[in-house]
Formats: C-alpha cells, sequence, structure tokens
C-alpha cells in the first residue's frame, strides 16, 4: 500500500512540469495575467493531489472492508488506515453522501411505485452540491475578472493577440522556408515584396556589370531579353547567380547572399523580360521558349 501511495502521489507531482512547459509556450502574458494563471494551475495541481489522495483512503478503506469480511478482523489489520476504519469509512460516506440510513428510510419514502421499485427523497451528494457552487464562484470571478474590472484580456482581446502571434510565427517559418530553397525547388516569386527585395539586392551589386535595369553593358549580357546565355529558367538563372560563370568574370554569390535572397533577385531578372530599355544591348545566346521548355520538360519527365 505504500507503494501505491508513492506512485499516486508520484502521479500527481509529475503534472507539474507539463503546467511549466504551458506556461512557457503562453503568448507572452501580461504580469497580472501571468499571476492569475499559475494560481488557476496551482489550484488544479492541488485538487488532483486530493483527488489522488482521496481515491488512496478510499482504495485502502475498501480493501480492508473486503479483508474484514473475508479474512477476518485481525488478518485484515494490515490494510487498516486508522483504527475501527469501518468506523471512520461510515462517517466519511455519511458526510460526503449524506445518505439516510437504511433504517430511516421509511421517512422520506414516497408514493410513487413502479413494479414494486420505490422512490426515495434523497438529497443531492454534499460533495456534487459543493462542486456545484464551487463553478459558481468561479464563475463570478472569472466574470469580473475579465469582463467588470478588465484586468486580464477578455476572449476577443485574446483572439486578437493570438492572431497577432500567429502572423508572427508565420513570418518567422517563411523566413526559415525561405532559405531552404537550392536550384532544384527555386520558383518564381510575384509578390511585390520579394520583387522589390530582389530589385534592391540587384541594385546593389548587379548594375555594374549589367547596367541599372538590366539593359546590358560591354562585359555582360541584356536581361531583359529572351535570349540567354545560360538558360532563361528561374531555375537557371537562380543556377548562374548560385555558382557563377568562372569563365566569363561572374563570380559565384552563394557565399554573399542567403538562398532566400538569391530567390528574389532571380525572381526579378526574370521580371525584367519584355520591359525593352531603350538603350539595351543586342541579345546573346539562345532565344528561351518557356512553352517549349514546359514540353520538352514534361517528355524528358515521361520517359
Amino acid at each position: 500500500m505504500i507503494n501505491l501511495r508513492t506512485s499516486l502521489l508520484t502521479a500527481a507531482i509529475s503534472l507539474l512540469p507539463l503546467v511549466v512547459n504551458a506556461q512557457e509556450e503562453a503568448a507572452k502574458p501580461s504580469f497580472l495575467e501571468n499571476h492569475f494563471n499559475t494560481i488557476a494551475w496551482g489550484m488544479v495541481v492541488i485538487a488532483l493531489m486530493i483527488l489522488f489522495w482521496t481515491f488512496y483512503h478510499l482504495l485502502k478503506g475498501m480493501l480492508y472492508l473486503l479483508a474484514k469480511e473475508t479474512l477476518g478482523e485481525e488478518a485484515a489489520a494490515k490494510y487498516s488506515l486508522l483504527p475501527q476504519w469501518d468506523l471512520k469509512w461510515t462517517k466519511i460516506n455519511t458526510v460526503l453522501s449524506d445518505a439516510v440510513p437504511i433504517e430511516m428510510e421509511q421517512d422520506i419514502l414516497l408514493d410513487h411505485d413502479f413494479d414494486g421499485i420505490k422512490e426515495l427523497d434523497n438529497h443531492l451528494p454534499p460533495w456534487w452540491k459543493w462542486m456545484f457552487y464551487a463553478t459558481i464562484v468561479y464563475a463570478v470571478v472569472y466574470i469580473a475578472y475579465f469582463y467588470v474590472w478588465g484586468v486580464g484580456p477578455n476572449q476577443y482581446e485574446k483572439y486578437e493577440k493570438n492572431v497577432a502571434l500567429a502572423e508572427i510565427q508565420k513570418a518567422e517559418y517563411l523566413a526559415t522556408m525561405a532559405n531552404n530553397v537550392d536550384e532544384s525547388t527555386v520558383t518564381f516569386l510575384a509578390e511585390a515584396s520579394s520583387l522589390a527585395a530582389g530589385k534592391s539586392i540587384f541594385q546593389a551589386n548587379c548594375v555594374t556589370c549589367h547596367g541599372q535595369v538590366g539593359e546590358g553593358t560591354k562585359i555582360a549580357p541584356n536581361l531583359t531579353d529572351q535570349y540567354w546565355l545560360h538558360g532563361g529558367s528561374i531555375k537557371d538563372i537562380f543556377s548562374t547567380i548560385k555558382y557563377g560563370v568562372a569563365n566569363k568574370g561572374m563570380i559565384s554569390w552563394q557565399d554573399q547572399l542567403l538562398p532566400g535572397e538569391m530567390n528574389e533577385v532571380a525572381s526579378y531578372v526574370l521580371s525584367l523580360q519584355g520591359t525593352n530599355p531603350p538603350n539595351g544591348m543586342d541579345p546573346q545566346g539562345e532565344l528561351y521558349n518557356p512553352e517549349a521548355a514546359a514540353m520538352d520538360s514534361t517528355t524528358v519527365e515521361a520517359q
């Protein structure tokens, strides 16, 4: 029985780390809100410990009564939690249930009779009523705390706070995913923010060779026409930026730019198609036809 009591207490105490983790993962609550949550979780843990402790006592009492009936009072003494446990158990049962003794049930007998089954006018057990009263007190405190005094955030404020937190987490996740891209998974970024970021990087690093608007110079090709020296798909452009072209003097940018930044630059370069600046250099390389390239890719995959 000592092992049983130890196991029950250990199970109750083991819930404490869960409470701590739940609070650490909360969305940075205010001091008062955090204090309120701590008290609430503390009450839950205490209630669970009381529940386990009560269960332990009731279980041991039932074992004692069972042993007393089958083995005798002396043999059942080792199961006894307190002297005269049967008397104690009777008192506890009376307090918890407020049940009328069998010999007095005639006083609360109703006239209802169905197939020999008669109805008694017993009260609800005190433990049930105590729980009901506790829910009323909790509801009053909850309404006063969140809606009357306005100390804690109400459900609408919590919703807005959670939405704001979700947006931050979404942005962090997308930023992380943006840097997981490579030449096999890169895609064209059509969002205005991505193209603006790519333009900023292009103007800071690429205009010396390719011109202010990608029109090309004597040392670098025009990026606004449909002719490409190293492929005109988003994957080709990304790969060219990443690895460079050693024999043409273009350096590799994978040590200077993050994968997400190279994706933004590649998307911006691809968005320059058809802009036709007035001072554009003559076309170089081969004509790139996106539709024909897509058909060739589908054929290769089918094979």
